[in-house]
């Protein structure tokens, strides 16, 4: 706001003459960042956390910044919800708001909300162009282009159960790191490091000149072993692929190994798996020789 009235003084200098309509209007990032919306004062750029565990998990992190809390009106507290109220107040020292529920329906349109919704800032996403050479038997997990922001959301719940050392994504072309994610993630995101690749394929690349293997799952390649076959030997990068055409060919190539699940032949019409199921049947398996973080 101060930069905009400076702008504004500076403008009247130069154009005395002229009247108060006719001045230019400050560039878009001198505009002050708070917006009415829904009849509420939002900070600009910011997003709807919704559900008891993801807010719950983001409090305990606490690595976004908090802005408000809302309950539902008529809605009765439980345990759970008082425990985020108690943690709110603790980190920012401010108190929730009580919504009417049209006002409420409207900052998320999902029925899954549980009554509470936090305004918070966008999660922290770092950029990464390799991992660092370790001996130790850790894995990260790649996403290549993931569609789907209840896909993403289980395969994060996947690597946090099963102790992955966090999730790389690629700079465009997938779901992105969202409210709805977080939700479907059982709040898992919130815990999980991610981490951005300029260029997902030069990432890989940078890594495995660093000791990562790169790993795939494919059912259609003659470096294929069976999942139970495959026993970790180091630092690993799981490569997981898009909903529809799976694991990029370029990637493919760059892969040490592909893995595969055995399912049943039954109904030919039902060969592969979700790609959030894989991810859980993967992780669980290597799950028995990755090192704690």
């Amino acid at each position: 706001y101060r930069t905009t009235k400076l702008y504004r003084k500076r403008i009247t200098k130069t154009h005395q003459t002229r009247n108060q309509s006719e001045f230019p209007k400050p560039p878009s990032h001198y505009v002050r960042r708070d917006k009415m919306r829904y009849g509420l004062m939002l900070v600009d750029g910011s997003e709807f956390l919704y559900g008891i565990q993801p807010i719950k998990l983001a409090l305990e992190a606490n690595t976004r910044k908090f802005y408000s809390l809302y309950l539902k009106q008529g809605d009765k507290n439980n345990k759970e919800v008082d425990n985020i109220l108690h943690k709110y107040k603790e980190i920012t020292n401010s108190s929730h708001m009580y919504l009417p529920k049209d006002t409420f329906n409207q900052l998320v349109k999902e029925n899954a909300t549980q009554g509470v919704i936090m305004e918070v800032s966008p999660i922290d996403i770092e950029y990464c162009n390799w991992l660092m050479p370790t001996k130790e038997k850790k894995i990260w997990v790649a996403l290549d282009k993931i569609h789907d922001p209840h896909n993403f959301g289980s395969i994060i719940r996947s690597s946090v159960l099963f102790e992955a050392s966090g999730i790389v994504i690629p700079p465009r072309g997938s779901c992105p790191v969202s409210p709805a994610v977080s939700k479907s993630s059982a709040g898992a995101l919130e815990v999980q490091p991610i981490r951005m690749a300029g260029n997902f394929n030069r990432f890989l690349t940078e890594s495995q000149k660093n000791g990562w293997k790169i790993v795939t799952t494919s059912s259609k390649s003659s470096k294929s072993i069976s999942i139970n076959e495959f026993e970790l030997e180091g630092p690993t990068i799981l490569v997981l692929g898009n909903e529809g055409l799976g694991v990029s060919r370029s990637v493919m190539e760059l892969a040490d190994t592909h893995l595969t699940i055995s399912i049943s032949q039954k109904h030919k019409d039902i060969d592969s798996l979700n790609v959030g199921v894989a991810a859980g049947v993967v992780l669980s398996n290597l799950h028995r020789s990755i090192s704690t973080v």
